[in-house]
């Protein structure tokens, strides 16, 4: 979370919701955090970054999604 701050991102919402069906067998829901661009390179470049944290035996697998904004007539 540190790091994604460093980048500039700030912490929009957190927020738990039901995992894809492919994941509910290890976990009935997810907690996602949802990030946006204030200051630095991806400042009006990007919409916003997910991430989502899923535990595992001995590590923690790390999922991302960023939106980036569109341009032109069909953005």
């Amino acid at each position: 979370f540190d790091a994604i701050e460093q980048l500039g991102f700030r912490l929009r919402k957190a927020y738990c919701g039901s995992a894809p069906r492919y994941m509910r067998r290890r976990l009935p829901f997810l907690q996602e955090f949802e990030y946006v661009p204030t200051s630095g390179t991806y400042a009006g470049k990007l919409d916003e970054l997910e991430v989502i944290m899923v535990p595992q035996t001995d590590s923690i697998e790390l999922f991302l999604e960023i939106d980036k904004k569109g341009k032109g007539l069909f953005g």
